[in-house]
């Protein structure tokens, strides 16, 4: 089925109980979260409340995207099959899909010596859900055999076309998503450099007869860290937005997962673009409110433009608003501005 997905984030406190998550969800229980037919049931009915209520339903599917902790809990506690029924019977009538987050912590990620046994466990995860992708960060700054940061892209497609990795992905139908980051990443902030790197990768494919995996290296979009790079990086402003207006075309042809959130420049924050609704909590207190609402325009610019440019089918449109409380309903009316701009 050719469509796109609209969703949103769970994470790993919502199976610990946090009582934020329960309120934030509308989820309904008398002590903390259970991941069984109910737990789940709760949390789909709230996803169709969401699409529903957005108007979404007429165009896209749900969508929704989790910590890799999420499924490893599942595992550990024996409760994969609560929402095996769950998802099916949801599935019988609304086209949906997941995604994970792979492990992130900086010596998870590609280039450190474990990164192998790290995907082969992220892909395992991921598998548990039935999700269709991986969000994978590049490498940090430093996790080179070189100061030069261009040399990184090299050791990564070295990496990425070995036969381990090779066989990893040929076991399965599972997409790595490659997100940009913010300015603590500035390399890999910049979308010019992900391209490079996919259009080199994608060469070594061809290059080696592996063609059919091109399509299993795809991009995220971070809206958050791109407002994050392009506010802080070293280069400037102007040459951000200028990075941005010349390679945004380009990247969006390859864009599989939008993490769409918005901030003030200053942090990650992970706030759902122009929603000022909990400005006055504590969780709000340092971000400037007529900045974050700039930065939300130029978000909502870049997804029309992302729009206008897609080449991929079932791209995941999903807000990941970590920053607690949050609210169905501020997922909901940017899901009716999302619809405007949907083709």
């Amino acid at each position: 089925m050719n469509m796109d997905y609209f969703g949103f984030s769970l994470w790993t406190e919502l199976m610990i109980g946090d009582k934020l998550w329960l309120n934030s969800l509308e989820l309904e229980f008398e002590d903390e979260f259970v991941p069984d037919v109910d737990g789940w049931a709760q949390i789909f009915s709230k996803l169709h409340k969401v699409l529903i209520l957005s108007g979404l339903n007429k165009k896209l599917g749900a969508c929704l995207h989790t910590s890799m902790n999420i499924p490893l809990i599942l595992k550990n506690t024996g409760m994969e099959n609560n929402l095996k029924i769950v998802m099916k019977s949801f599935s019988e009538k609304n086209p949906f899909q997941f995604g994970m987050h792979s492990s992130f912590t900086e010596n998870d990620l590609i280039l450190n010596k474990d990164y192998k046994k790290v995907l082969k466990k992220d892909l395992e995860l991921c598998s548990i859900l039935n999700a269709v992708a991986i969000v994978e960060h590049p490498p940090l700054p430093g996790k080179s055999k070189s100061l030069n940061r261009k040399y990184q892209i090299k050791e990564m497609i070295e990496e990425l076309t070995s036969n381990e990795i090779i066989s990893l992905l040929e076991s399965n139908k599972i997409i790595l998503c490659w997100e940009n980051m913010g300015n603590e990443n500035e390399f890999f902030g910049d979308i010019s450099n992900l391209i490079e790197f996919k259009n080199l990768l994608d060469d070594k494919l061809s290059e080696i007869g592996k063609k059919e995996l091109i399509k299993r290296h795809l991009f995220c979009l971070d809206t958050g860290h791109l407002l994050l790079w392009s506010d802080k990086n070293s280069n400037g402003l102007n040459y951000a937005n200028k990075v941005i207006e010349e390679c945004i075309p380009e990247f969006a042809k390859n864009i599989l997962v939008f993490h769409i959130h918005a901030n003030d420049g200053n942090g990650d924050n992970h706030i759902v673009p122009f929603s000022t609704e909990f400005f006055d909590h504590p969780s709000r207190k340092n971000i400037n409110k007529e900045k974050f609402l700039e930065n939300s325009k130029r978000v909502m610019a870049w997804l029309e433009i992302c729009e206008d440019y897609k080449k991929i089918n079932g791209r995941h449109l999903h807000i990941e608003a970590l920053t607690l409380p949050f609210s169905l309903n501020q997922f909901i009316e940017f899901g009716q501005k999302l619809n405007e701009i949907l083709k």
